[in-house]
């Protein structure tokens, strides 16, 4: 073992008992005290930002570990919550340990909730195919009846709005619908072979057209991308701007790119490139978009080297210089060089130049886009992607398809 891998290995040894170390320092045992009075009011505050209260009484329920209970009113209506100051036992990989951290727990939320649910559920009830939260549909006829359903359970926690914000429905929906599509109303009843469609939060602010819209539009860009085989049924106006959302195979001059390079792997694990290997279509930009490393290497992880799979490629050269952030690659008489900073976990710098020269390529980070696949990637549009190897490209997307052409 070299010097350098002997390194890593102690850092892989040490680092996660300096993890526990600190973790255990921190936190109190069987016999501790619990978060004062004051502690709590702060944290209800920050639960219950609108509505006025009162504290009502507090009493201790348990004694080791310590657990006090403290009872509120509402000022405003007939409402009442807790909130406990207690002691949590901690546990490190699955096992418990002498440990406890110190934590405080509010049923604010929860009991408003109750003020509204019942009614809520009744209403969803209507719905032929509503079971615990499921709503199934057979076409996207369905969507008429579901959106009318919904909009009227959304007017029952609307209701809020007299003592909460608007923020407060939003942040803390009353219940979570969950859509599934089936290929048949017999798979409907034995609750088999579905597709799932989509997730909403009924949070008292749609209307009947919103939620419709939205219904309409996630079901029609589904059948778009072939998930649900009712193209042909979906009206026009649904479907004629749609893109394929992501198109899973990239050609280079009529071979099919796969990514999965490991050779001289720049660090002790091996290279993700392969998860990379698609496109996507961003309504944000108006574009297809693929992602692109930045050069950034760590010996804590794997990274994806996605450059150097078409230059790779393309008979070019490619070195890298992970310390500088620095990677350039050669193509024919064509020299690019990406300079990058990455730091506290996200992106500081990315800059290309082709032969000296300043390349304009706007991206989005995968805080801007999760489709960007991490943290240290871009994502860049199609046409950027490909003016780092001097490509031209064509799209198809009912083959779910992107070729690029040198």
């Amino acid at each position: 073992m070299n010097r350098q891998e002997t390194q890593r290995h102690l850092k892989r040894l040490i680092l996660p008992a300096l993890l526990s170390s600190l973790l255990l320092a921190s936190c109190a045992t069987i016999d501790s005290d619990v978060y004062g009075e004051e502690d709590v009011l702060d944290y209800v505050r920050s639960v219950c930002t609108d509505e006025e209260f009162e504290l009502v009484s507090s009493e201790q329920v348990e004694d080791r570990p310590k657990n006090v209970e403290y009872t509120f009113r509402s000022r405003e209506r007939d409402l009442t919550f807790t909130a406990n100051s207690y002691l949590d036992n901690v546990t490190i990989d699955g096992s418990s340990t002498i440990f406890y951290s110190k934590e405080i727990s509010c049923t604010y939320v929860s009991e408003v909730h109750e003020l509204y649910r019942d009614r809520a559920v009744r209403i969803l009830e209507e719905l032929p195919t509503y079971d615990d939260g499921w709503v199934g549909l057979l076409s996207f006829d369905d969507l008429d009846q579901v959106a009318e359903v919904m909009a009227r359970a959304e007017e029952v926690y609307r209701e809020e709005l007299d003592y909460n914000g608007e923020d407060f429905l939003r942040g803390h929906p009353l219940l979570n619908v969950h859509l599934a599509w089936y290929p048949s109303q017999e798979d409907l009843e034995a609750h088999q072979s579905w597709i799932n469609t989509a997730d909403f939060g009924i949070i008292g602010l749609r209307s009947r057209e919103e939620l419709y819209q939205r219904l309409a539009d996630k079901y029609a860009q589904m059948c778009v991308d072939s998930q649900l085989d009712e193209l042909a049924s979906i009206p026009e106006e649904y479907t004629q701007d749609k893109h394929v959302s992501r198109l899973d195979y990239i050609y280079l001059d009529g071979t099919k790119m796969t990514y999965n390079s490991q050779e001289d792997s720049v660090n002790q694990w091996s290279l993700i490139t392969d998860r990379f290997c698609y496109c996507w279509y961003s309504q944000e930009t108006g574009s297809y978009m693929l992602p692109c490393d930045i050069g950034y290497v760590t010996d804590s992880s794997s990274v994806p080297l996605i450059v150097r799979e078409y230059v790779s490629a393309l008979g070019g050269s490619y070195s890298l210089e992970p310390e500088e952030g620095l990677s350039t690659w050669q193509i024919g008489d064509n020299t690019w060089q990406m300079e990058s900073q990455f730091s506290d976990n996200e992106i500081t710098e990315f800059q290309v130049t082709k032969n000296g020269e300043p390349l304009d390529l706007p991206f989005v980070t995968a805080d801007e886009d999760t489709e960007v696949g991490a943290r240290f990637c871009v994502g860049l549009k199609v046409e950027d992607f490909a003016s780092l190897f001097d490509l031209d490209y064509h799209i198809d997307e009912n083959t779910k398809r992107i070729n690029f052409y040198s």
